[in-house]
C-alpha cells in the first residue's frame, strides 16, 4: 500500500521502502528488518534485474535466507506486469534466442569466458559470472573491463559477437583488495 502525503501544498507519493522503520527495535542488536529487506531486494531486482547473493554482500545472510523465494509483486498495481528479465519468463518467450545463446557459448575458445549478445551490458555479463562463480559483480565489471580494454574501445562499449577474456588473477586480487565504496566508485566511473 502506497501512502501519500501534502507537502508545499502538492500530494507526494511516498516511497514504499520507507514505510516502516528499517531496523527491528526491542530485539537486542539493531538488524534490519525482513519486511525491509525484501523491499530492498525488490527495488534491486527491477530496477537493475538482479538478486543480490546472500553470501557475497550482506553481512546478514542467515536473514536473507530465511525470506520466502517465491516472487511476490513489488507493488499491487504491477502485479501483472512480466520483467523481461526474469529467467522463466525469458525462455517461455524466446526458446530460439536461448538455444541459439547455449550453443555458442559451448563453442568458446580457451580463454574467452563470453560471447556478447544483443543488447547485453558489461553489467549484466559481470552478474551472471559473478553468480556462476561466486564473487561480487562490482569486481568482476571492474576486472572485465581491465582485460578487454583494447577491444571495447575508447568509450568501453560492447560490440554484438565480440568475445570478452576472462579476467586474470592480477585483475581479480587488484579490485577485490578495494573497499566495496572503491569498487562502487571505479565502477561509476568507467568511460560510456
Amino acid at each position: 500500500v502506497l501512502e501519500t502525503e501534502q507537502r508545499h501544498g502538492r500530494w507526494q507519493l511516498l516511497f514504499p521502502a520507507r514505510l516502516k522503520p528499517p531496523f527491528a527495535l526491542f530485539e537486542g542488536s539493531p538488524q534490519l528488518s525482513r519486511v525491509y529487506q525484501m523491499r530492498l531486494r525488490r527495488i534491486e531486482e527491477m530496477a537493475y534485474g538482479i538478486t543480490v547473493r546472500p553470501g557475497v554482500t550482506t553481512p546478514h545472510a542467515e536473514l536473507r535466507e530465511a525470506l520466502p523465494i517465491e516472487r511476490v509483486p513489488f507493488v499491487l498495481e504491477w502485479a501483472g506486469w512480466q520483467e523481461p528479465w526474469h529467467p522463466q519468463r525469458l525462455t517461455a518467450q524466446t526458446p530460439t534466442q536461448v538455444a541459439s545463446t547455449t550453443v555458442g557459448s559451448t563453442a568458446l575458445p580457451a580463454g574467452v569466458c563470453h560471447r556478447v549478445g544483443e543488447g547485453e551490458t558489461l553489467w549484466r555479463i559481470a552478474d551472471g559470472l559473478a553468480r556462476e562463480q561466486g564473487g561480487d559483480t562490482y569486481t568482476l565489471v571492474l576486472a572485465l573491463h581491465a582485460q578487454n580494454l583494447a577491444s571495447l574501445g575508447p568509450r568501453g562499449q560492447l560490440r554484438p559477437g565480440s568475445e570478452l577474456r576472462c579476467p586474470g588473477p592480477q585483475h581479480l586480487q587488484r579490485y577485490q583488495a578495494m573497499t566495496a565504496a572503491q569498487r562502487q566508485a571505479a565502477v561509476i566511473a568507467l568511460p560510456r
